[in-house]
Formats: structure tokens, sequence, C-alpha cells
């Protein structure tokens, strides 16, 4: 048999399973690529959120509105200011009664003695420091003031000026930053021991806290509840909005951790306290403890009782809620809970908080943060501001603005103005409450603006008749007529011809004015004319020395606007605003010096660092011998013409000079007058232009005497001048007059214009004339 062959051998292969792909890969995959990119994304977003927070806390914090305040109060001996003077004008700037003067903005008084502990003050040319001091007064004035301390006499006391308004964002909100070193610590320790315990030992998140805010938001599936540290709620005030989301709450604490990174506690103390939110006045949020201290209070956050912290610290929780005006119940109770919590962490003892649970919630609040009480000088300050600096920086940067307002000058006005015009419609039967009028005052050397007044509404927040009210000034132009004559040659003595007088005027038709008793008075000497404001006497005069010389002259005494040189301007039909005629007025008192009327001294940053100063300025526009003479005869305004019944209001020996102005109609009237220290500026009438019954005397001179009743003026006497001579005259016939005659009148004369020849003597009496003139 043939051999077999034999079958090639099989070789098996251990056959190796395919793995099956795990579907769990791609999840994984995914879960790993998404936490990088998330890790990616929330880099960038902290990032982000850090330069937001670093740019903020790097750079202006908050939007701060100017402040304004009026003129310091000045005391020295011999001020004239009354015990009860004293003491209002201490309640106006935040000074509180207290048996026992202990701290900065206590006083007590006792008869004309007063006590008080100076609250210091950051001025524009350096600091005020807070001292305890005793002033005694004594028949009306300052008569010693001595350091209570150390018994050593005060020459000079400069108590923190007034703030009269202030300059808001768009945002209208509000705050008064406090640095962290002025913040007392007791209140701190509250703020902290109420608001979040661990502040000193977490780093801007309490985990725990957060944890269990957690779950009950999430259960919930909203805000519910919030476990925020003080960090925390600084970044939600701070840099977020007041929605309750989940979102909000994940960038708080992002912000939170970053804040606490860039900045230290107590930094973050400072900025918390000048950043929560504690209130609204109206449409004005109010921000930070400082400026609620001073709403709820009005006092400095320095001067709080033990129940005051606690009940502005127990706020934070709720500020409507809490209210103590609106809510006492719930401000009592939320009170008691802080007081025991800061005896639980022995920030005061039981004894204390026993004590302060027995003290009375404020009873009103929000007199610090009502709209400016002076409206109408704090437009005037702002149209001044709009020419040195940008609106913006006005109203965010937090300047500080100090005026030349004086509280008690404008008090005066405001008093005198709504007082006299109420009079003024019983006594003449008008309509009630449709009378308006305006004032002015400024002081004359400096041409600094001591108030305004704008409406008879003294709050009203509009149309200010002070600054813009244009009305015809009737013969308040006539001493500048007549100043316009005296430096060309003429006298005071000069023979003006008052009659009746014809004129063309520019549209062919005939001007022909009339007196105001309808009647002429021949030859009358030009003081007289001008004293008993004739007005046929001014035309003739006027005319003489020509309308454009009176124009130049209106224009060195201030009034800078065009003017038509037409007759009937020398009877005043120019319009003016009361603002317009007291810089004119302001140059006559000065003596011929025109000063630019300002109501701003000086402005300091947020920093208390000066920015710009308003310096006085003064520019001799006119003859100073001249504004004598003139200023002369204003006086014979006052003694023999129209303002002879100031005498009801000021005193024998104060001698003023001025001159009362009435138009067409009565529609307006007006009275200018100034002494050595203040010019005023009335105007009355209705603004539909009707007519008032009432001339320059019966109207704005009343307003104006009553409120120099009431603040005081010095008497007006004409500077010694090298060239004026004072000579006995007999004016009526412009000749000297021997010593003692009847006719005997003593005026002054530039030398070289004064008459030569001798009138003979009728009388050897006394004229009584010469009394007033002397």
């Amino acid at each position: 048999m043939p051999a077999q062959k034999k079958r090639p051998r099989k070789t098996t292969r251990s056959k190796r399973k395919t793995p099956k792909p795990s579907r769990w890969r791609p999840i994984r995959r995914f879960l790993l690529w998404s936490m990088l990119m998330g890790t990616v994304v929330l880099s960038l977003y902290v990032v982000y959120l850090d330069h937001i927070v670093r740019e903020k806390l790097a750079g202006n914090r908050w939007t701060l509105p100017a402040r304004v305040y009026s003129q310091p109060i000045e005391l020295y001996q011999g001020v004239k200011l009354s015990a009860s003077q004293l003491e209002k004008a201490l309640v106006r700037i935040g000074y509180h009664a207290s048996k026992k003067v202990r701290q900065a903005g206590q006083y007590r008084r006792y008869k004309n003695t007063l006590h008080l502990y100076t609250q210091g003050f950051n001025f524009w040319d350096g600091d005020e420091p807070s001292l305890p001091v005793t002033i005694r007064i004594k028949g009306g004035y300052v008569d010693r003031m001595i350091h209570t301390q150390n018994k050593t006499d005060i020459d000079l006391l400069r108590l923190e000026p007034e703030e009269i308004g202030q300059i808001h964002p768009a945002q209208y909100e509000d705050r008064i930053l406090i640095a962290y070193q002025k913040i007392p610590q007791k209140f701190l320790s509250t703020l902290v021991a109420v608001e979040d315990r661990k502040f000193y030992r977490h780093w801007g998140v309490d985990v725990w806290a957060l944890g269990r805010a957690f779950i009950a938001n999430f259960k919930a599936g909203r805000v519910v509840q919030g476990g925020s540290t003080l960090t925390q709620q600084l970044a939600k005030n701070f840099f977020l909005t007041r929605e309750r989301t989940l979102w909000r709450k994940f960038n708080e604490v992002i912000i939170a951790l970053l804040i606490e990174v860039h900045i230290e506690k107590p930094a973050i103390l400072e900025a918390y306290s000048n950043q929560v939110f504690l209130g609204q006045s109206g449409a004005k949020a109010i921000h930070g403890f400082q400026l609620a201290s001073q709403y709820y209070f009005a006092k400095s956050l320095q001067q709080l009782s033990n129940a005051e912290i606690a009940m502005l610290v127990g706020m934070v929780k709720g500020p409507s809620h809490y209210h103590p005006i609106k809510h006492p119940k719930r401000a009592r109770e939320r009170r008691r809970i802080v007081l025991k919590q800061m005896r639980d962490q022995q920030v005061i003892s039981s004894t204390e908080m026993k004590r302060a649970l027995t003290q009375r919630l404020p009873k009103k609040a929000g007199q610090r943060l009502a709209q400016s009480r002076y409206p109408a000088f704090l437009s005037l300050v702002k149209q001044q501001l709009t020419r040195d600096y940008d609106e913006t920086d006005l109203k965010t940067t937090g300047l500080k603005i100090f005026t030349t307002l004086k509280p008690n000058v404008q008090q005066a006005a405001e008093n005198a103005l709504v007082s006299e015009l109420k009079q003024l419609e019983r006594q003449y039967r008008l309509k009630r409450g449709k009378l308006q009028g305006a004032v002015i005052v400024v002081s004359p050397q400096e041409g600094e603006v001591l108030a305004v007044v704008g409406d008879r509404k003294t709050r009203y927040q509009g149309f200010n008749r002070a600054l813009h009210a244009y009305r015809p000034i009737g013969s308040l132009i006539k001493p500048a007529v007549y100043l316009t004559a005296l430096q060309k040659d003429y006298t005071l003595t000069t023979s003006i011809n008052d009659s009746a007088v014809t004129l063309k005027t520019h549209d062919g038709t005939l001007w022909k004015p009339k007196n105001y008793d309808s009647k002429t008075h021949g030859a009358t000497p030009l003081y007289q004319a001008l004293a008993k404001s004739y007005n046929l006497a001014t035309v003739h005069l006027g005319m003489d020395v020509g309308l454009e010389s009176v124009i130049l002259t209106l224009r060195r005494l201030g009034y800078e606007k065009p003017i038509s040189p037409l007759p009937s301007l020398l009877l005043g039909t120019t319009e003016m605003s009361p603002y317009e005629v007291a810089q004119m007025y302001q140059t006559y008192a000065s003596g011929g010096y025109y000063a630019p009327l300002r109501a701003i001294r000086s402005v300091l940053d947020a920093h208390n660092e000066p920015l710009n100063r308003y310096p006085l300025t003064v520019d001799e526009r006119l003859d100073s011998a001249s504004v004598i003479l003139v200023n002369h005869a204003m006086r014979g305004v006052i003694e023999l013409g129209s303002g002879r019944g100031l005498r009801k209001w000021l005193p024998e020996e104060v001698v003023i000079a001025g001159k009362t102005g009435t138009t067409n109609d009565t529609k307006d009237s007006w009275f200018a007058g100034f002494g050595s220290d203040k010019v005023g500026v009335v105007w009355v009438g209705y603004d539909n232009n009707r007519p008032t019954k009432l001339t320059g005397s019966k109207g704005a001179m009343r307003v104006w005497g009553k409120m120099m009743q009431q603040v005081g003026i010095n008497a007006y006497f004409p500077p010694v001048a090298q060239n004026i001579h004072w000579l006995p005259v007999n004016p009526q016939l412009n000749l000297l007059a021997p010593e003692g005659c009847e006719e005997q009148v003593t005026m002054p004369y530039i030398i070289g214009t004064e008459p030569q020849d001798y009138a003979e003597c009728a009388s050897t009496e006394k004229g009584w004339l010469d009394q007033w003139f002397q």
C-alpha cells in the first residue's frame, strides 16, 4: 500500500476577544473637556471681575455731591450778637443742648453765658480744632471768650459754617465720607457683633453660613436666605444690583473673595461704612453711617449714644422696615435685640444696656437733608461755578464750596419780604398771595453777596426774581445821570431847570415827561433835584451832559448790557434785575471802586485740598470825588426826599444813602440803599406787570427798612478826600454863606469847582438843613 501522506498540522491560534468600546468614555471625555473649558471660562471671568474690582477700588469709589457752605460764624470781643442769636446759630449748624458739655457739638446756655465744645472744621485756609469755650455776652455784644479748660482768653473764634445746600448727580444719592480712623471703636464692634462675628477670621465668605443659605435657596428655587458677610454685603452694594438671584449670589461670593485679596480688613469696614444704604429722604438715597447719623439724629457718628448706635446698626437689616419715625414699634424691638447682642459681646455692660433701652427714639428726621434752605442764593452759586468747573465734576467729586452767604442777613431778608408783602396786601387791599418781591444784599467793599431772596415763598426752587426778573428801574437810574454831571464840573449846588420839556423820539412821536406831583419847580439846586427825584430837572440835566455820557457812566458802574440812547432812559426805562442794580450801587457805596459781585470764596476737593480761590478784584472805575458828592446827595434822599420814612426802622444816628424808584402806573416799586457795610436792593411788583398802587417808598423801602432793622447796618460817612473841600453855602444862590446864616448848608466841593463869591446873610440863625448835611 502506498504510503499515506501526512496532512499538514493545523496550527490553532488563540482567539483574542476585541474589547468593546466603553460607553462611558465619551461622557468622561466630555466631562473632562467641560471641566477644562469651565475652568478657563471661570478663570477668565474671575480675571474680568478682578479688573473691575481693582479699578473701582483704586478710583473714585463714590459719587459725591458738592456741598455748599455759608460764611463761618466769626466771634470776637465787641461783635454785635445776643445770646439768643448765638444759640439759634449753634442749633442751625448742628449743636445740641446738654446739661454737661463734654464732647464736640454740645452746648449749654445760662442766661447770657454759653458753654460749648466746638466741632472743628476743615476750612479753605486751614483746620479749626475742636475746643471747649465759654462765651460771655453783655448788652447784646460779645464781652469775653475763654478756653474753658485752661482759662486763657480767646481773641478770635471761628465756628463751622452752615451747610446751605448740595449740588447732586442725576442718581441723587448722598453720603458723607468718614475715614476708618474716625469711626468710633464701639460702633465698629457693634457692627461686627451684629452683622458678621467671624469678620476678622474669614476670607470674605463664611462657608458654613453660605452652605446653610445655599441649601435653603436651592430648596426654594430662589434666594430666601442670605448668610452674607460684611464683605459680601459690600460686594453686593458696591458692585452689584439689588436683584435676588442665584447668579448674583455667585458673583457676590467671587467679588467678596477678590475684595479680601486686594484690601485689608480696616479698609473693608471703611468702604462698607460709607456705602451701606440706610434709607430715603424724598428722592435722595441715604448712604453711609455718617450721613444717616446726621439724618436721623442731627449728630455726627462720633456723638451717638449706645441706643443710637444700636438703632443705626439695626437698620442695616432693613432701613424701611425699621424706620424709627414710620415704624417706631419695630425699630424699638430691633434696637432691643442689637443692644442685647452688644451686651453679650461685651461691647457694653448690662447697666449701659438698661439705660439705653429707656432712651426715646427720634421723633423727626431729615432736617439736615431737606432741600436747600436758600435756593435763590444757591442758584447764584451754581451760575458762578459753571464758569470754572465741569458739570460732572460739580455733581460727583465731592467738592466743598465755601460761599459768602451770611445766614443772619439771609433770614432777615426773608422775614422782612414775607411779612411786609402780607402787610402791604392787607393795607392796600390787594389780592392776597400774589404780590411778589426780590431782595439782594452785598458788601460794598468786597462785592460779596450776603443774601438773595427770589420769591415770597423763600424755599421755592423755581424762577429767581433777584437774578432773572428784568424790570424798568425807574428813578434808581437818576444818580447815574447826576454823577455824570458831577464829573463835568457841575456841583451839588449848580442850578438845574425843573421845567416842562418836550422831546422828539426816534420814531417821531413827542415825549412829554412829568414830575410825580405833576408840578414844575423852576431853578433847583442839583442836590435837591436828586433828593426830591424831579423828573424834569433830570431830563434837562441828562440831555445837557449827553445820553452817551450817561450810558458810559452806567457801564463804569457795572451795567454791561446794551442800552439804547433814548431820552426815556434818563427816567429809568432800562430794564435790570435786582442783581444788576446791586452791582451798580456797590460801585457807588465803595466810592467808585467796582468789585464784581461774587458768591464764592473758595473751593476744596473731597480731601480738603484747595482747588480754586475767588479773590477780591477791584477796579477804580470812577472819580472817587464825584462819587462822594453824588452819595452825599443820596443821603439827602433819606433826609429830605422820598426816603424820610426809613427813620421808622433806623436809629437817628445811622445815616444812610439811597434812592427810591417807581415806574409808570406804579408797576414796579424799588429801593436801593447802603451804609458802610451793606448795600441792599429790593423790588416789589406783580409778575404779570399790573399796577401795584405802591411807590418805591410805600413798598420796597418798607421791606428794606424792616430787614436792616433786624440785621443792623452801619452808618455811611463819606471817606476823607484831599481834593474835596466842605464849605458853608447858600444852596439856592450857589454862593458861599457867612457862618451862622439861616440859609447856610455845608456842602462838599471838588477843589476848583467851589463858589467864589459870598451871599448876603439874611439871618444869623443856624439853618436846619445844615444839621443833617453835617
